[in-house]
């Protein structure tokens, strides 16, 4: 992850840690089945699942940055988009 408020450092090496663990994954089922990953749906979906929830942690930290900082700004007067 580039860009997290401070707050929200935790979650975001928990965060970081299960890409990491995602990607050892993914590279372990690779080696394993080589070609024949295209056979292997079961497999697929888990990591295709995976993807879809780390992408929404992703955007959960993302959107909380952003009101975290918008909180900031409206604090001092300006004006929160």
């Amino acid at each position: 992850m580039t860009r997290h408020h401070p707050l929200l450092k935790r979650e975001a090496a928990v965060f970081e840690g299960y890409v990491q663990e995602l990607a050892g994954g993914a590279d372990k089922v690779l080696r394993k089945h080589g070609r024949d990953i295209a056979e292997m749906q079961y497999t697929q979906k888990r990591t295709a699942d995976l993807a879809i929830d780390l992408y929404a942690v992703a955007a959960c930290i993302a959107r909380a940055t952003h009101a975290i900082e918008g909180r900031g700004r409206k604090g001092r007067g300006g004006r929160s988009t």
